[in-house]
């Protein structure tokens, strides 16, 4: 039966008393009971449990215990204290609705509104559960638990929520975890985890970890949160750090947007605002300010190992990139932007560091700065764009070089082809116009330099006061100056006045020039030529202007001024489509007239020739081609044409001929005409047709997965040709008569073949072939004089036999001296035999028309042996030491002379740069034909050959007047050719000899000294048929030469220096007229 005891307030102190006394015995504290209003306990030693009611009031050490019920496990050493409970020690104080305290581990577990205040500290934690040990100094909440930091500031306190919240009282540091936010005036972060360390005033938040403010956002894989006088101060962000603002324009009613990623950004406050955000390491930005329109949107995107922004009210005022800064800026241009489908420009850019003024719309370049739109680019120690106005400048920077200062890093404006060098450059990228002071630009190896330089079109410069030049020189050799300049780029320069200066020196002046620069084939004057050969009268010849009319044809006029015979005027007009067709046509005209002393009368001559050639591809397969020469009479290229092919050339031909060709067969048709200017005879063509069928296998060898099966029917090939001719001529004589002569020909042709390997190495080729001949003549006087069949159609034809054979024999000799293996010699036999019966049909027409078959029988054998002889030395390297080939006849029908001449040839290129070449003719009868010597055959023919070729590279550079230029290549030391024949022919019963030596040889001197020297030497004459002498100087930027040709028809000597850029800037001199294009 268990005992209760009810003690009203008046036996409290007993019991006190009593719990003194008991305590006292305790190591521990005891825990005092100070007061309650009434209190119920049993009296079972072993299980004392205590009731207590009404301002329940407990002490434990310092530790003050108060409530409004409790209840008080004596034995176990555990109170229960309900109802506005209180525990509180000089740091701390705790609120709950219940809380369980245990004496020995002071200890307390609190439900219900739990309230921790830590007055030192300055921290309230408060939650629906929560848990207090004094002696580890820890306290751990669940249940909707909140962290505040400087409570009695109110609003401006930092909260912290989370699912649960520890705080360890010796190091002042507090975990929060689990869907944890923290609050902060207007600043917001929530993350999977936070711990407080308030001795540093410092928040680590971890697991993604996210805050924002107004209309700043940031992220990243941690983030801490620096305090200082209960003020944010200072945020950063580590690893993938993201931060976005977007800030809404009342007056576009849009935003402005920024983003920035890095690996570390900080972000500094005053007043819990931020101003600065500095990205570290692999940092980009972008920016997107608001426009009214869409059409107006920009974007600029920059990159560096730093980006520092700069931030007031909110806004944007300042970005500066360092370390390899790069960025993109992207706009609509202003012709543009009336285009509802504009298509953004981009500018590229890139520098030492960038400074992105945004209130003054001005991005900043230092450092090797350079910039990029489309094919437009700008490098310069400093650039400056102004986005508002799309301007860009461009200047160099002072620095001290070996003590002195120097403009460096001046600015270079290149257009895609050409630079354009200048001090300072401000250029316009929506007007696409600009100006440039002591500019320089370059254009087809051309420099030209100004004062000012002025951008006013696409393609268009002005520049006063200007230079143009092609010598690369800071000091130029030469030069052209002009007050005013127009440069078209790939066009001309247009400058007046022009004056031409060597030095400093003024040589001469014009009132405009043209300079061409237009890259590749362009409008301009040609370079024409003054001289005089030996017997013709004095000239200025190919005085004109090309005009390039389109990149599809051009035009060439000029004219040739003789002194005494007059002008000749030319022209070509050239035209050309790539893969479908080509061709020119040209000519000249010369008008003549002479008076009569005697009558007084004047009587004109008008001479001129007209040339021309088409090709045009009409199908894959099919072609049309044509060319044709027409001359007024038979002197005028005598007269007027200095070009030697043409001179010589006494056949004019001219034809038009269509060809289509299939897999292995062609045909052509033709109309063609030849006009002998010796003879004064034409012969015509009109038309001939011709058809080409290729050697074909009657048979084809069948494929099989790639391979081919061959077996002896496919070695059984064909081929057939067949020529149609209309052919007319007509020829004059003294008398003025003319002689007529036409016929129609057919002439057909085929063979059958059967090419057998015998035995794997015996190659036999059988062939049957055959000719038909159809002739139709007309009747005219020269077929009548002739005597031959005219007016009827006849034929004549013929087959005939022949049997080959071949097989290639090897013999190796080894020899293991002087570096080599040994040697191979192949031995090439054949035999062949054709046999033709006799067909005499019609062999009248055959030699009237030129077309038909042989008429006689004949049986002919013919044996050739063929030698090659090769060295093989030790590294596998083949040398042919020589190629021997000797062949002969027998003809067994033949009446006298059946064997047939023996023809030798032999060449060997072992020697290194010589060439030797042997060919004889040997006859085995005497000079009757009677006797036959087999063994000691006559020679009536042999030619010896030499030719020997050596040159000697070099390493040498050219002077140092010309070492930094590109005008001139690699330059050989020396080269020297040397070529000997001697040929005799005994056929004619008398000896014919040709006997002559060839020289050649070239030599730089020096890397700009060069001479030359060409000779030939005709042994038997005793006489230099020809020499000539040059000698040639490389002046940098200009050439000069020398020519000298002591005799013949070009005998005298000519001098040129010329600038190697503009040929048409020359002086020459010269007596010969050795300069022309006959030389």
């Amino acid at each position: 039966m268990r005992r209760v005891l009810r003690l009203s307030g008046e036996v409290v102190l007993l019991i006190l008393l009593s719990s003194i006394s008991v305590s006292a015995k305790e190591q521990s504290p005891p825990l005092i009971l100070k007061h309650a209003d009434q209190l119920e306990t049993n009296l079972d030693e072993k299980n004392m449990i205590t009731n207590l009611f009404g301002k329940v009031w407990f002490l434990h050490g310092d530790l003050s215990l108060k409530s409004q019920q409790a209840v008080w496990y004596r034995s176990a050493g555990q109170v229960v204290l309900i109802g506005q409970v209180e525990l509180e020690d000089s740091t701390r104080t705790l609120n709950a609705e219940r809380v369980v305290y245990y004496q020995k581990t002071e200890k307390a577990v609190a439900t219900g509104n739990v309230r921790l205040l830590e007055r030192k500290d300055k921290v309230l934690i408060t939650g629906q559960k929560g848990e207090y040990d004094r002696e580890k100094k820890y306290a751990k909440f669940t249940e909707s638990p909140k962290l505040v930091i400087k409570p009695q500031l109110a609003d401006s306190s930092l909260t912290v929520t989370a699912k649960k919240m520890e705080y360890y009282k010796d190091q002042e540091l507090g975990i929060a975890s689990d869907s944890v936010t923290i609050q902060k005036n207007r600043l917001e972060a929530k993350c999977a985890k936070a711990t407080w360390f308030n001795r540093k005033d410092l928040i680590v938040l971890s697991g993604l970890p996210f805050a924002r403010q107004e209309n700043d956002e940031i992220s990243g894989d941690s983030m801490l949160l620096h305090l200082s006088g209960n003020r944010l101060e200072r945020i950063e962000v580590l690893g993938r750090a993201k931060a976005t603002q977007r800030l809404y324009d009342s007056l576009t009613s849009r935003f402005n947007e920024s983003f920035l990623t890095s690996q570390k950004v900080i972000f500094r406050l005053e007043q819990e605002k931020v101003k600065e955000v500095r990205a570290i390491n692999q940092a980009t930005s972008l920016y997107i300010p608001s426009f009214k329109d869409t059409l107006e949107l920009t974007k600029n995107e920059t990159s560096g190992d730093t980006i520092q922004i700069f931030i007031d009210s909110s806004q944007v005022k300042r970005v500066l990139v360092k370390g390899g800064a790069q960025g993109r800026y992207f706009f609509i241009p202003e012709e543009r932007k009336n285009d509802r489908l504009a298509v953004e420009d981009t500018v590229f850019y890139q520098a030492g560091s960038i400074d992105y003024d945004v209130e003054k719309d001005l991005i900043g370049l230092k450092g090797e700065s350079s910039l990029r739109l489309g094919n437009l680019s700008l490098s310069s120690a400093a650039i400056q764009y102004d986005v508002r106005d799309e301007i860009l400048t461009a200047a160099g920077e002072l620095q001290e070089v070996k003590g002195d200062t120097q403009l460096v890093g001046t600015p270079v404006l290149n257009d895609g082809k050409e630079d354009i060098v200048g001090q300072r450059m401000v250029y316009n990228l929506s007007t696409r116009q600009g100006k440039i002071e002591t500019g320089q630009t370059k254009f087809e190896k051309g420099f030209y330099s100004g004062r000012s330089f002025y951008k006013i079109e696409d393609r268009e410069f002005l520049a006063s006061q200007g230079e143009f030049t092609t010598c690369d020189r800071n000091d130029p050799h030469y030069h052209f100056s002009s007050s005013k300049m127009k440069l078209i780029t790939e066009d001309k320069v247009i400058a007046q006045p022009v004056v031409l200066y060597i030095g400093d020196v003024p040589i001469a002046g014009l009132p405009f020039y043209v300079f061409p620069i237009k890259p590749g084939r362009h409008s301009g004057f040609l370079t024409f030529d003054i001289g005089r050969l030996t017997g013709v009268d004095r000239f200025v010849r190919n005085l004109g202007y090309y005009w390039a009319i389109s990149e599809y044809m051009d035009l060439e006029t000029a004219l040739d001024i003789y002194e005494e015979q007059g002008i000749v005027l030319k022209g070509i007009y050239r035209y050309a489509v790539r893969h479908l067709l080509s061709g020119q046509i040209g000519g000249s005209y010369k008008r003549e007239s002479r008076w009569d002393r005697f009558t007084y009368t004047q009587s004109k001559n008008y001479r001129w020739d007209l040339n021309f050639n088409h090709s045009q591809e009409l199908s894959p397969t099919t072609k049309l081609a044509g060319s044709g020469t027409f001359l007024s009479d038979n002197n005028y290229y005598r007269d007027f044409n200095l070009n030697a092919v043409e001179r010589r050339n006494r056949v004019l031909r001219s034809q038009l001929n269509l060809s289509k060709r299939w897999s292995q067969a062609g045909a052509n048709i033709a109309l063609e005409q030849n006009f002998d200017l010796d003879r004064d005879s034409k012969t015509l063509s009109l038309p001939s047709f011709s058809y080409n069928r290729s050697k074909t296998p009657f048979f084809p060898a069948s494929i099989k997965e790639g391979s081919s099966e061959n077996r002896w029917y496919n070695s059984i090939y064909f081929n057939f040709i067949s020529n149609w001719k209309n052919f007319v001529k007509i020829s004059g004589d003294t008398a003025g008569v003319d002689s007529t002569k036409r016929h129609l020909t057919a002439d057909h042709s085929g063979s059958i073949s059967f090419n057998p390997k015998l035995f794997g190495f015996l190659n036999l080729s059988q062939t049957m072939g055959f000719r038909e001949s159809w002739y139709y003549v007309f009747k005219t006087n020269v077929s009548q004089k002739a005597g031959v069949l005219v007016e009827n159609p006849a034929r004549a034809g013929s087959v005939n036999f022949s049997l080959r054979t071949s097989t290639n024999l090897y013999g190796t000799f080894p020899l293991s001296a002087f570096g080599l293996k040994g040697f191979r010699h192949t031995f090439t036999p054949a035999v062949s035999f054709a046999w033709q019966p006799k067909f005499d049909r019609h062999q009248e027409l055959r030699r009237f028309t030129g077309v038909g078959p042989a008429s006689s029988k004949s049986q002919v054998m013919s044996f050739s042996a063929g030698n090659v002889v090769l060295v093989k030395a030790q590294k596998d390297k083949k040398l042919e030491l020589f190629n021997l080939v000797s062949s002969s006849s027998y003809n067994f029908l033949a009446p006298t002379r059946k064997l047939g001449l023996l023809q030798t040839s032999f060449r060997s290129k072992a020697v290194p740069n010589l060439d030797l070449q042997f060919n004889s003719t040997h006859d085995f009868y005497d000079p009757s034909g009677t006797d036959l010597n087999l063994f000691n055959p006559r020679l009536i023919e042999f030619a010896i050959t030499t030719n020997f070729n050596w040159q000697q590279k070099t390493s040498r550079r050219p002077d140092t007047l010309a070492a930094e230029t590109d005008y001139i290549e690699a330059r050989e030391g020396l080269r020297f050719n040397l070529s000997h024949r001697y040929s005799e022919n005994k056929s004619l019963g008398i000896i014919a000899k040709n006997h002559w030596v060839n020289l050649g040889g070239e030599l730089w001197a020096t890397g700009n000294w060069k001479v030359n020297y060409t000779a030939r030497y005709d042994i038997i004459a005793g006489e230099m048929a020809e020499q000539v002498f040059e000698i040639y100087r490389d002046l940098h930027c200009w050439e000069g030469r020398l020519t000298w040709v002591p005799s013949g028809f070009r005998e005298g000597f000519y001098f040129r220096i010329n600038i190697k850029a503009l040929p048409e800037i020359k002086f020459e001199k010269g007596g010969a007229g050795l300069g022309t294009p006959f030389y």
